[in-house]
């Protein structure tokens, strides 16, 4: 008995063996079968298919279909298992456009399959059509210079051919099919004879389409045509011009040019002699260092058959430098400001460079008792605030001048806003001759109380942002020092949202020096100003 169940188990053993070295041997493995029928190389679709086309799948693997650049094919089944054959339909939409293919791949195991697939274009009739024309015609006076325009639509691309039109500027010259391009015509003043020509419109297999374009002969008809200004019969000129300004001045009489308060701009030439073509006036304006000005040029010719041309000329104002800036921006009030600001409430300024200009909190009031907390945006509004506040409490400007003269105004702007329980009136101040003197004023009254007080501004809406600009005039003159602002808190028991009268700081009750509403200015700044 042992004998037996020995070798019954050797036997078993073998087999076990045996077994395992076949089911590894790769000659053994079932390898992969895909039989793919009625699929071409290449699939070809009329524009408008009655049908679709089929063709089976036969694999012992999973397999996939994907499409490239064909979004106007559907295909009935994209994947499948390895049971059973599939049929699939290949289903092309209308083309009502211009030939179209892609890609086609089938996967099954490791068998790789591309067909390309093109669907024929529509029979597309070439058409073109111009809108804004009469009778496929322009007509221009001898004397016109403006532009004139009517649009092409075409379901090809074209080009446009001018014969005939050396007196006029004709663009553009070709478009892309299915665009609405809109053509200008630009004609030159005639001296002469009428005249004529011709825009002619071309595509392939289309009949030429064309504009006849005429211009009438000259008339001795007393005439003044100005152009180059802008609407409103203006010109304007920035600080520092980069280039002159330019006038074009058609008139059959002599011409003057006539200045009024226009000292800084240069005029050349300043009158003319009849012509049939117009004549380029150039008006060269000086770099402004002050204030904006505007003055008038009157063109006036010699007859008193035809009125005067005016025209208001004006340039902007010399650009502000800043004598002290604060940037309100997160990154700026940390790299410049920083622990000062949330130690002990100083700010430092960032402009001019090298500049020692600070700003300082500072708290007035011993009672009632509150210690007030600092802090920097972090949320990107780029702001300084503090809380709590009471009347008086200020942030104080100290900006150091030299030659410094009396009567010189600063310009001081800001942006302010704050929580519905802080401080609702607020007074701009600066120091001269030893004093503290309001900037400007106004008479509020206090619904609550019917408290009458004196401020600068108040704040009308919890955190709606007042944008501050006030200007100060200093009797005084400084060589080598400094001048003192201070925004000061101008009753601290009136709320911003008038709902209740405060007998002391209320904890949450933030303000905080921010941007404009309107983004034209993201700092604390002052300038000189005249």
């Amino acid at each position: 008995m042992k004998t037996l169940k020995i070798a019954c188990t050797a036997l078993i053993l073998l087999a076990g063996i045996f077994a395992a070295a076949c089911s590894s041997d790769p000659e053994t493995e079932a390898a992969d079968r895909v039989e793919i029928d009625g699929l071409e190389e290449g699939l070809h679709f009329p524009y408008n298919p009655e049908e679709g086309v089929s063709f089976s799948i036969s694999t012992n693997k999973t397999w996939s279909i994907s499409k490239s650049g064909l979004d106007w094919l559907t295909v009935s089944q994209m994947n499948g298992g390895s049971k059973l054959p599939a049929t699939i339909t290949l289903s092309a939409a209308p083309n009502d456009d211009l030939e179209r293919s892609g890609e086609l791949t089938v996967y099954a195991g490791a068998h790789v399959q591309r067909v390309t697939v093109t669907q024929d274009a529509f029979p597309i009739v070439p058409t073109l059509t111009l809108d804004g024309l009469t009778d496929n015609t322009l007509e221009f006076e001898f004397s016109d210079l403006d532009p004139v325009t009517f649009s092409v639509y075409a379901n090809v691309a074209w080009t446009a051919l001018p014969e005939e039109l050396g007196w006029a500027e004709v663009s553009p010259l070709s478009g892309e099919r299915k665009k609405r391009t809109t053509i200008t015509v630009t004609p030159s003043a005639n001296g002469g004879d009428a005249r004529q020509g011709t825009i002619t419109f071309r595509a392939e297999e289309m009949e030429p389409v064309v504009v006849t374009v005429r211009q009438t002969a000259y008339r001795d008809d007393p005439l003044l045509t100005v152009t180059g200004f802008g609407e409103g019969n203006t010109i304007e000129f920035p600080e520092v011009p980069e280039a002159p300004a330019a006038l074009q001045i058609l008139c059959n009489r002599n011409w003057t040019v006539v200045k009024e308060g226009l000292d800084w701009l240069t005029v050349t030439p300043e009158s003319g002699t009849p012509s049939a073509a117009p004549a380029d006036v150039t008006l060269t304006a000086s770099q402004n260092t002050g204030k904006a000005r505007t003055g008038t040029l009157t063109i006036h010719p010699d007859d008193p058959a035809l009125e005067d041309v005016v025209i208001t000329v004006s340039q902007k104002a010399k650009s502000l430098e800043p004598i002290a800036w604060w940037t309100l921006t997160d990154e700026a009030l940390k790299k410049y400001s920083g622990d000062n600001w949330l130690t002990g409430g100083r700010m430092f300024a960032d402009k001019p460079a090298g500049t020692t200009a600070y700003g300082q909190w500072n708290k007035v009031n011993d009672a009632p008792v509150y210690t007030p907390e600092y802090i920097i945006s972090g949320d990107g509004n780029g702001h300084y605030a503090v809380k709590p506040i009471w009347t008086d409490d200020n942030l104080e400007f100290t900006i150091p001048v030299k030659n410094f003269a009396a009567g010189q105004a600063v310009n001081i702007r800001y942006g302010m806003r704050a929580v519905a329980k802080a401080p609702k009136y607020w007074t701009v101040e600066y120091f001269d001759q030893g004093t503290w003197k309001a900037t400007s004023t106004k008479e509020f009254i206090y619904s609550k109380n019917q408290l009458h007080l004196t401020a600068t501004y108040e704040l009308t809406k919890a955190n709606a942002v007042t944008n501050v600009n006030e200007t100060a005039r200093f009797t005084e003159a400084v060589d080598d020092g400094v001048i003192r602002f201070r925004i000061r808190c101008a009753n601290g028991t009136c709320q911003v949202d008038g709902k209740a009268v405060l007998t002391e700081p209320s904890a949450g009750s933030t303000f905080r020096i921010c941007q404009w509403s309107t983004k034209d200015l993201d700092a604390i700044a002052f300038y000189l100003v005249d």
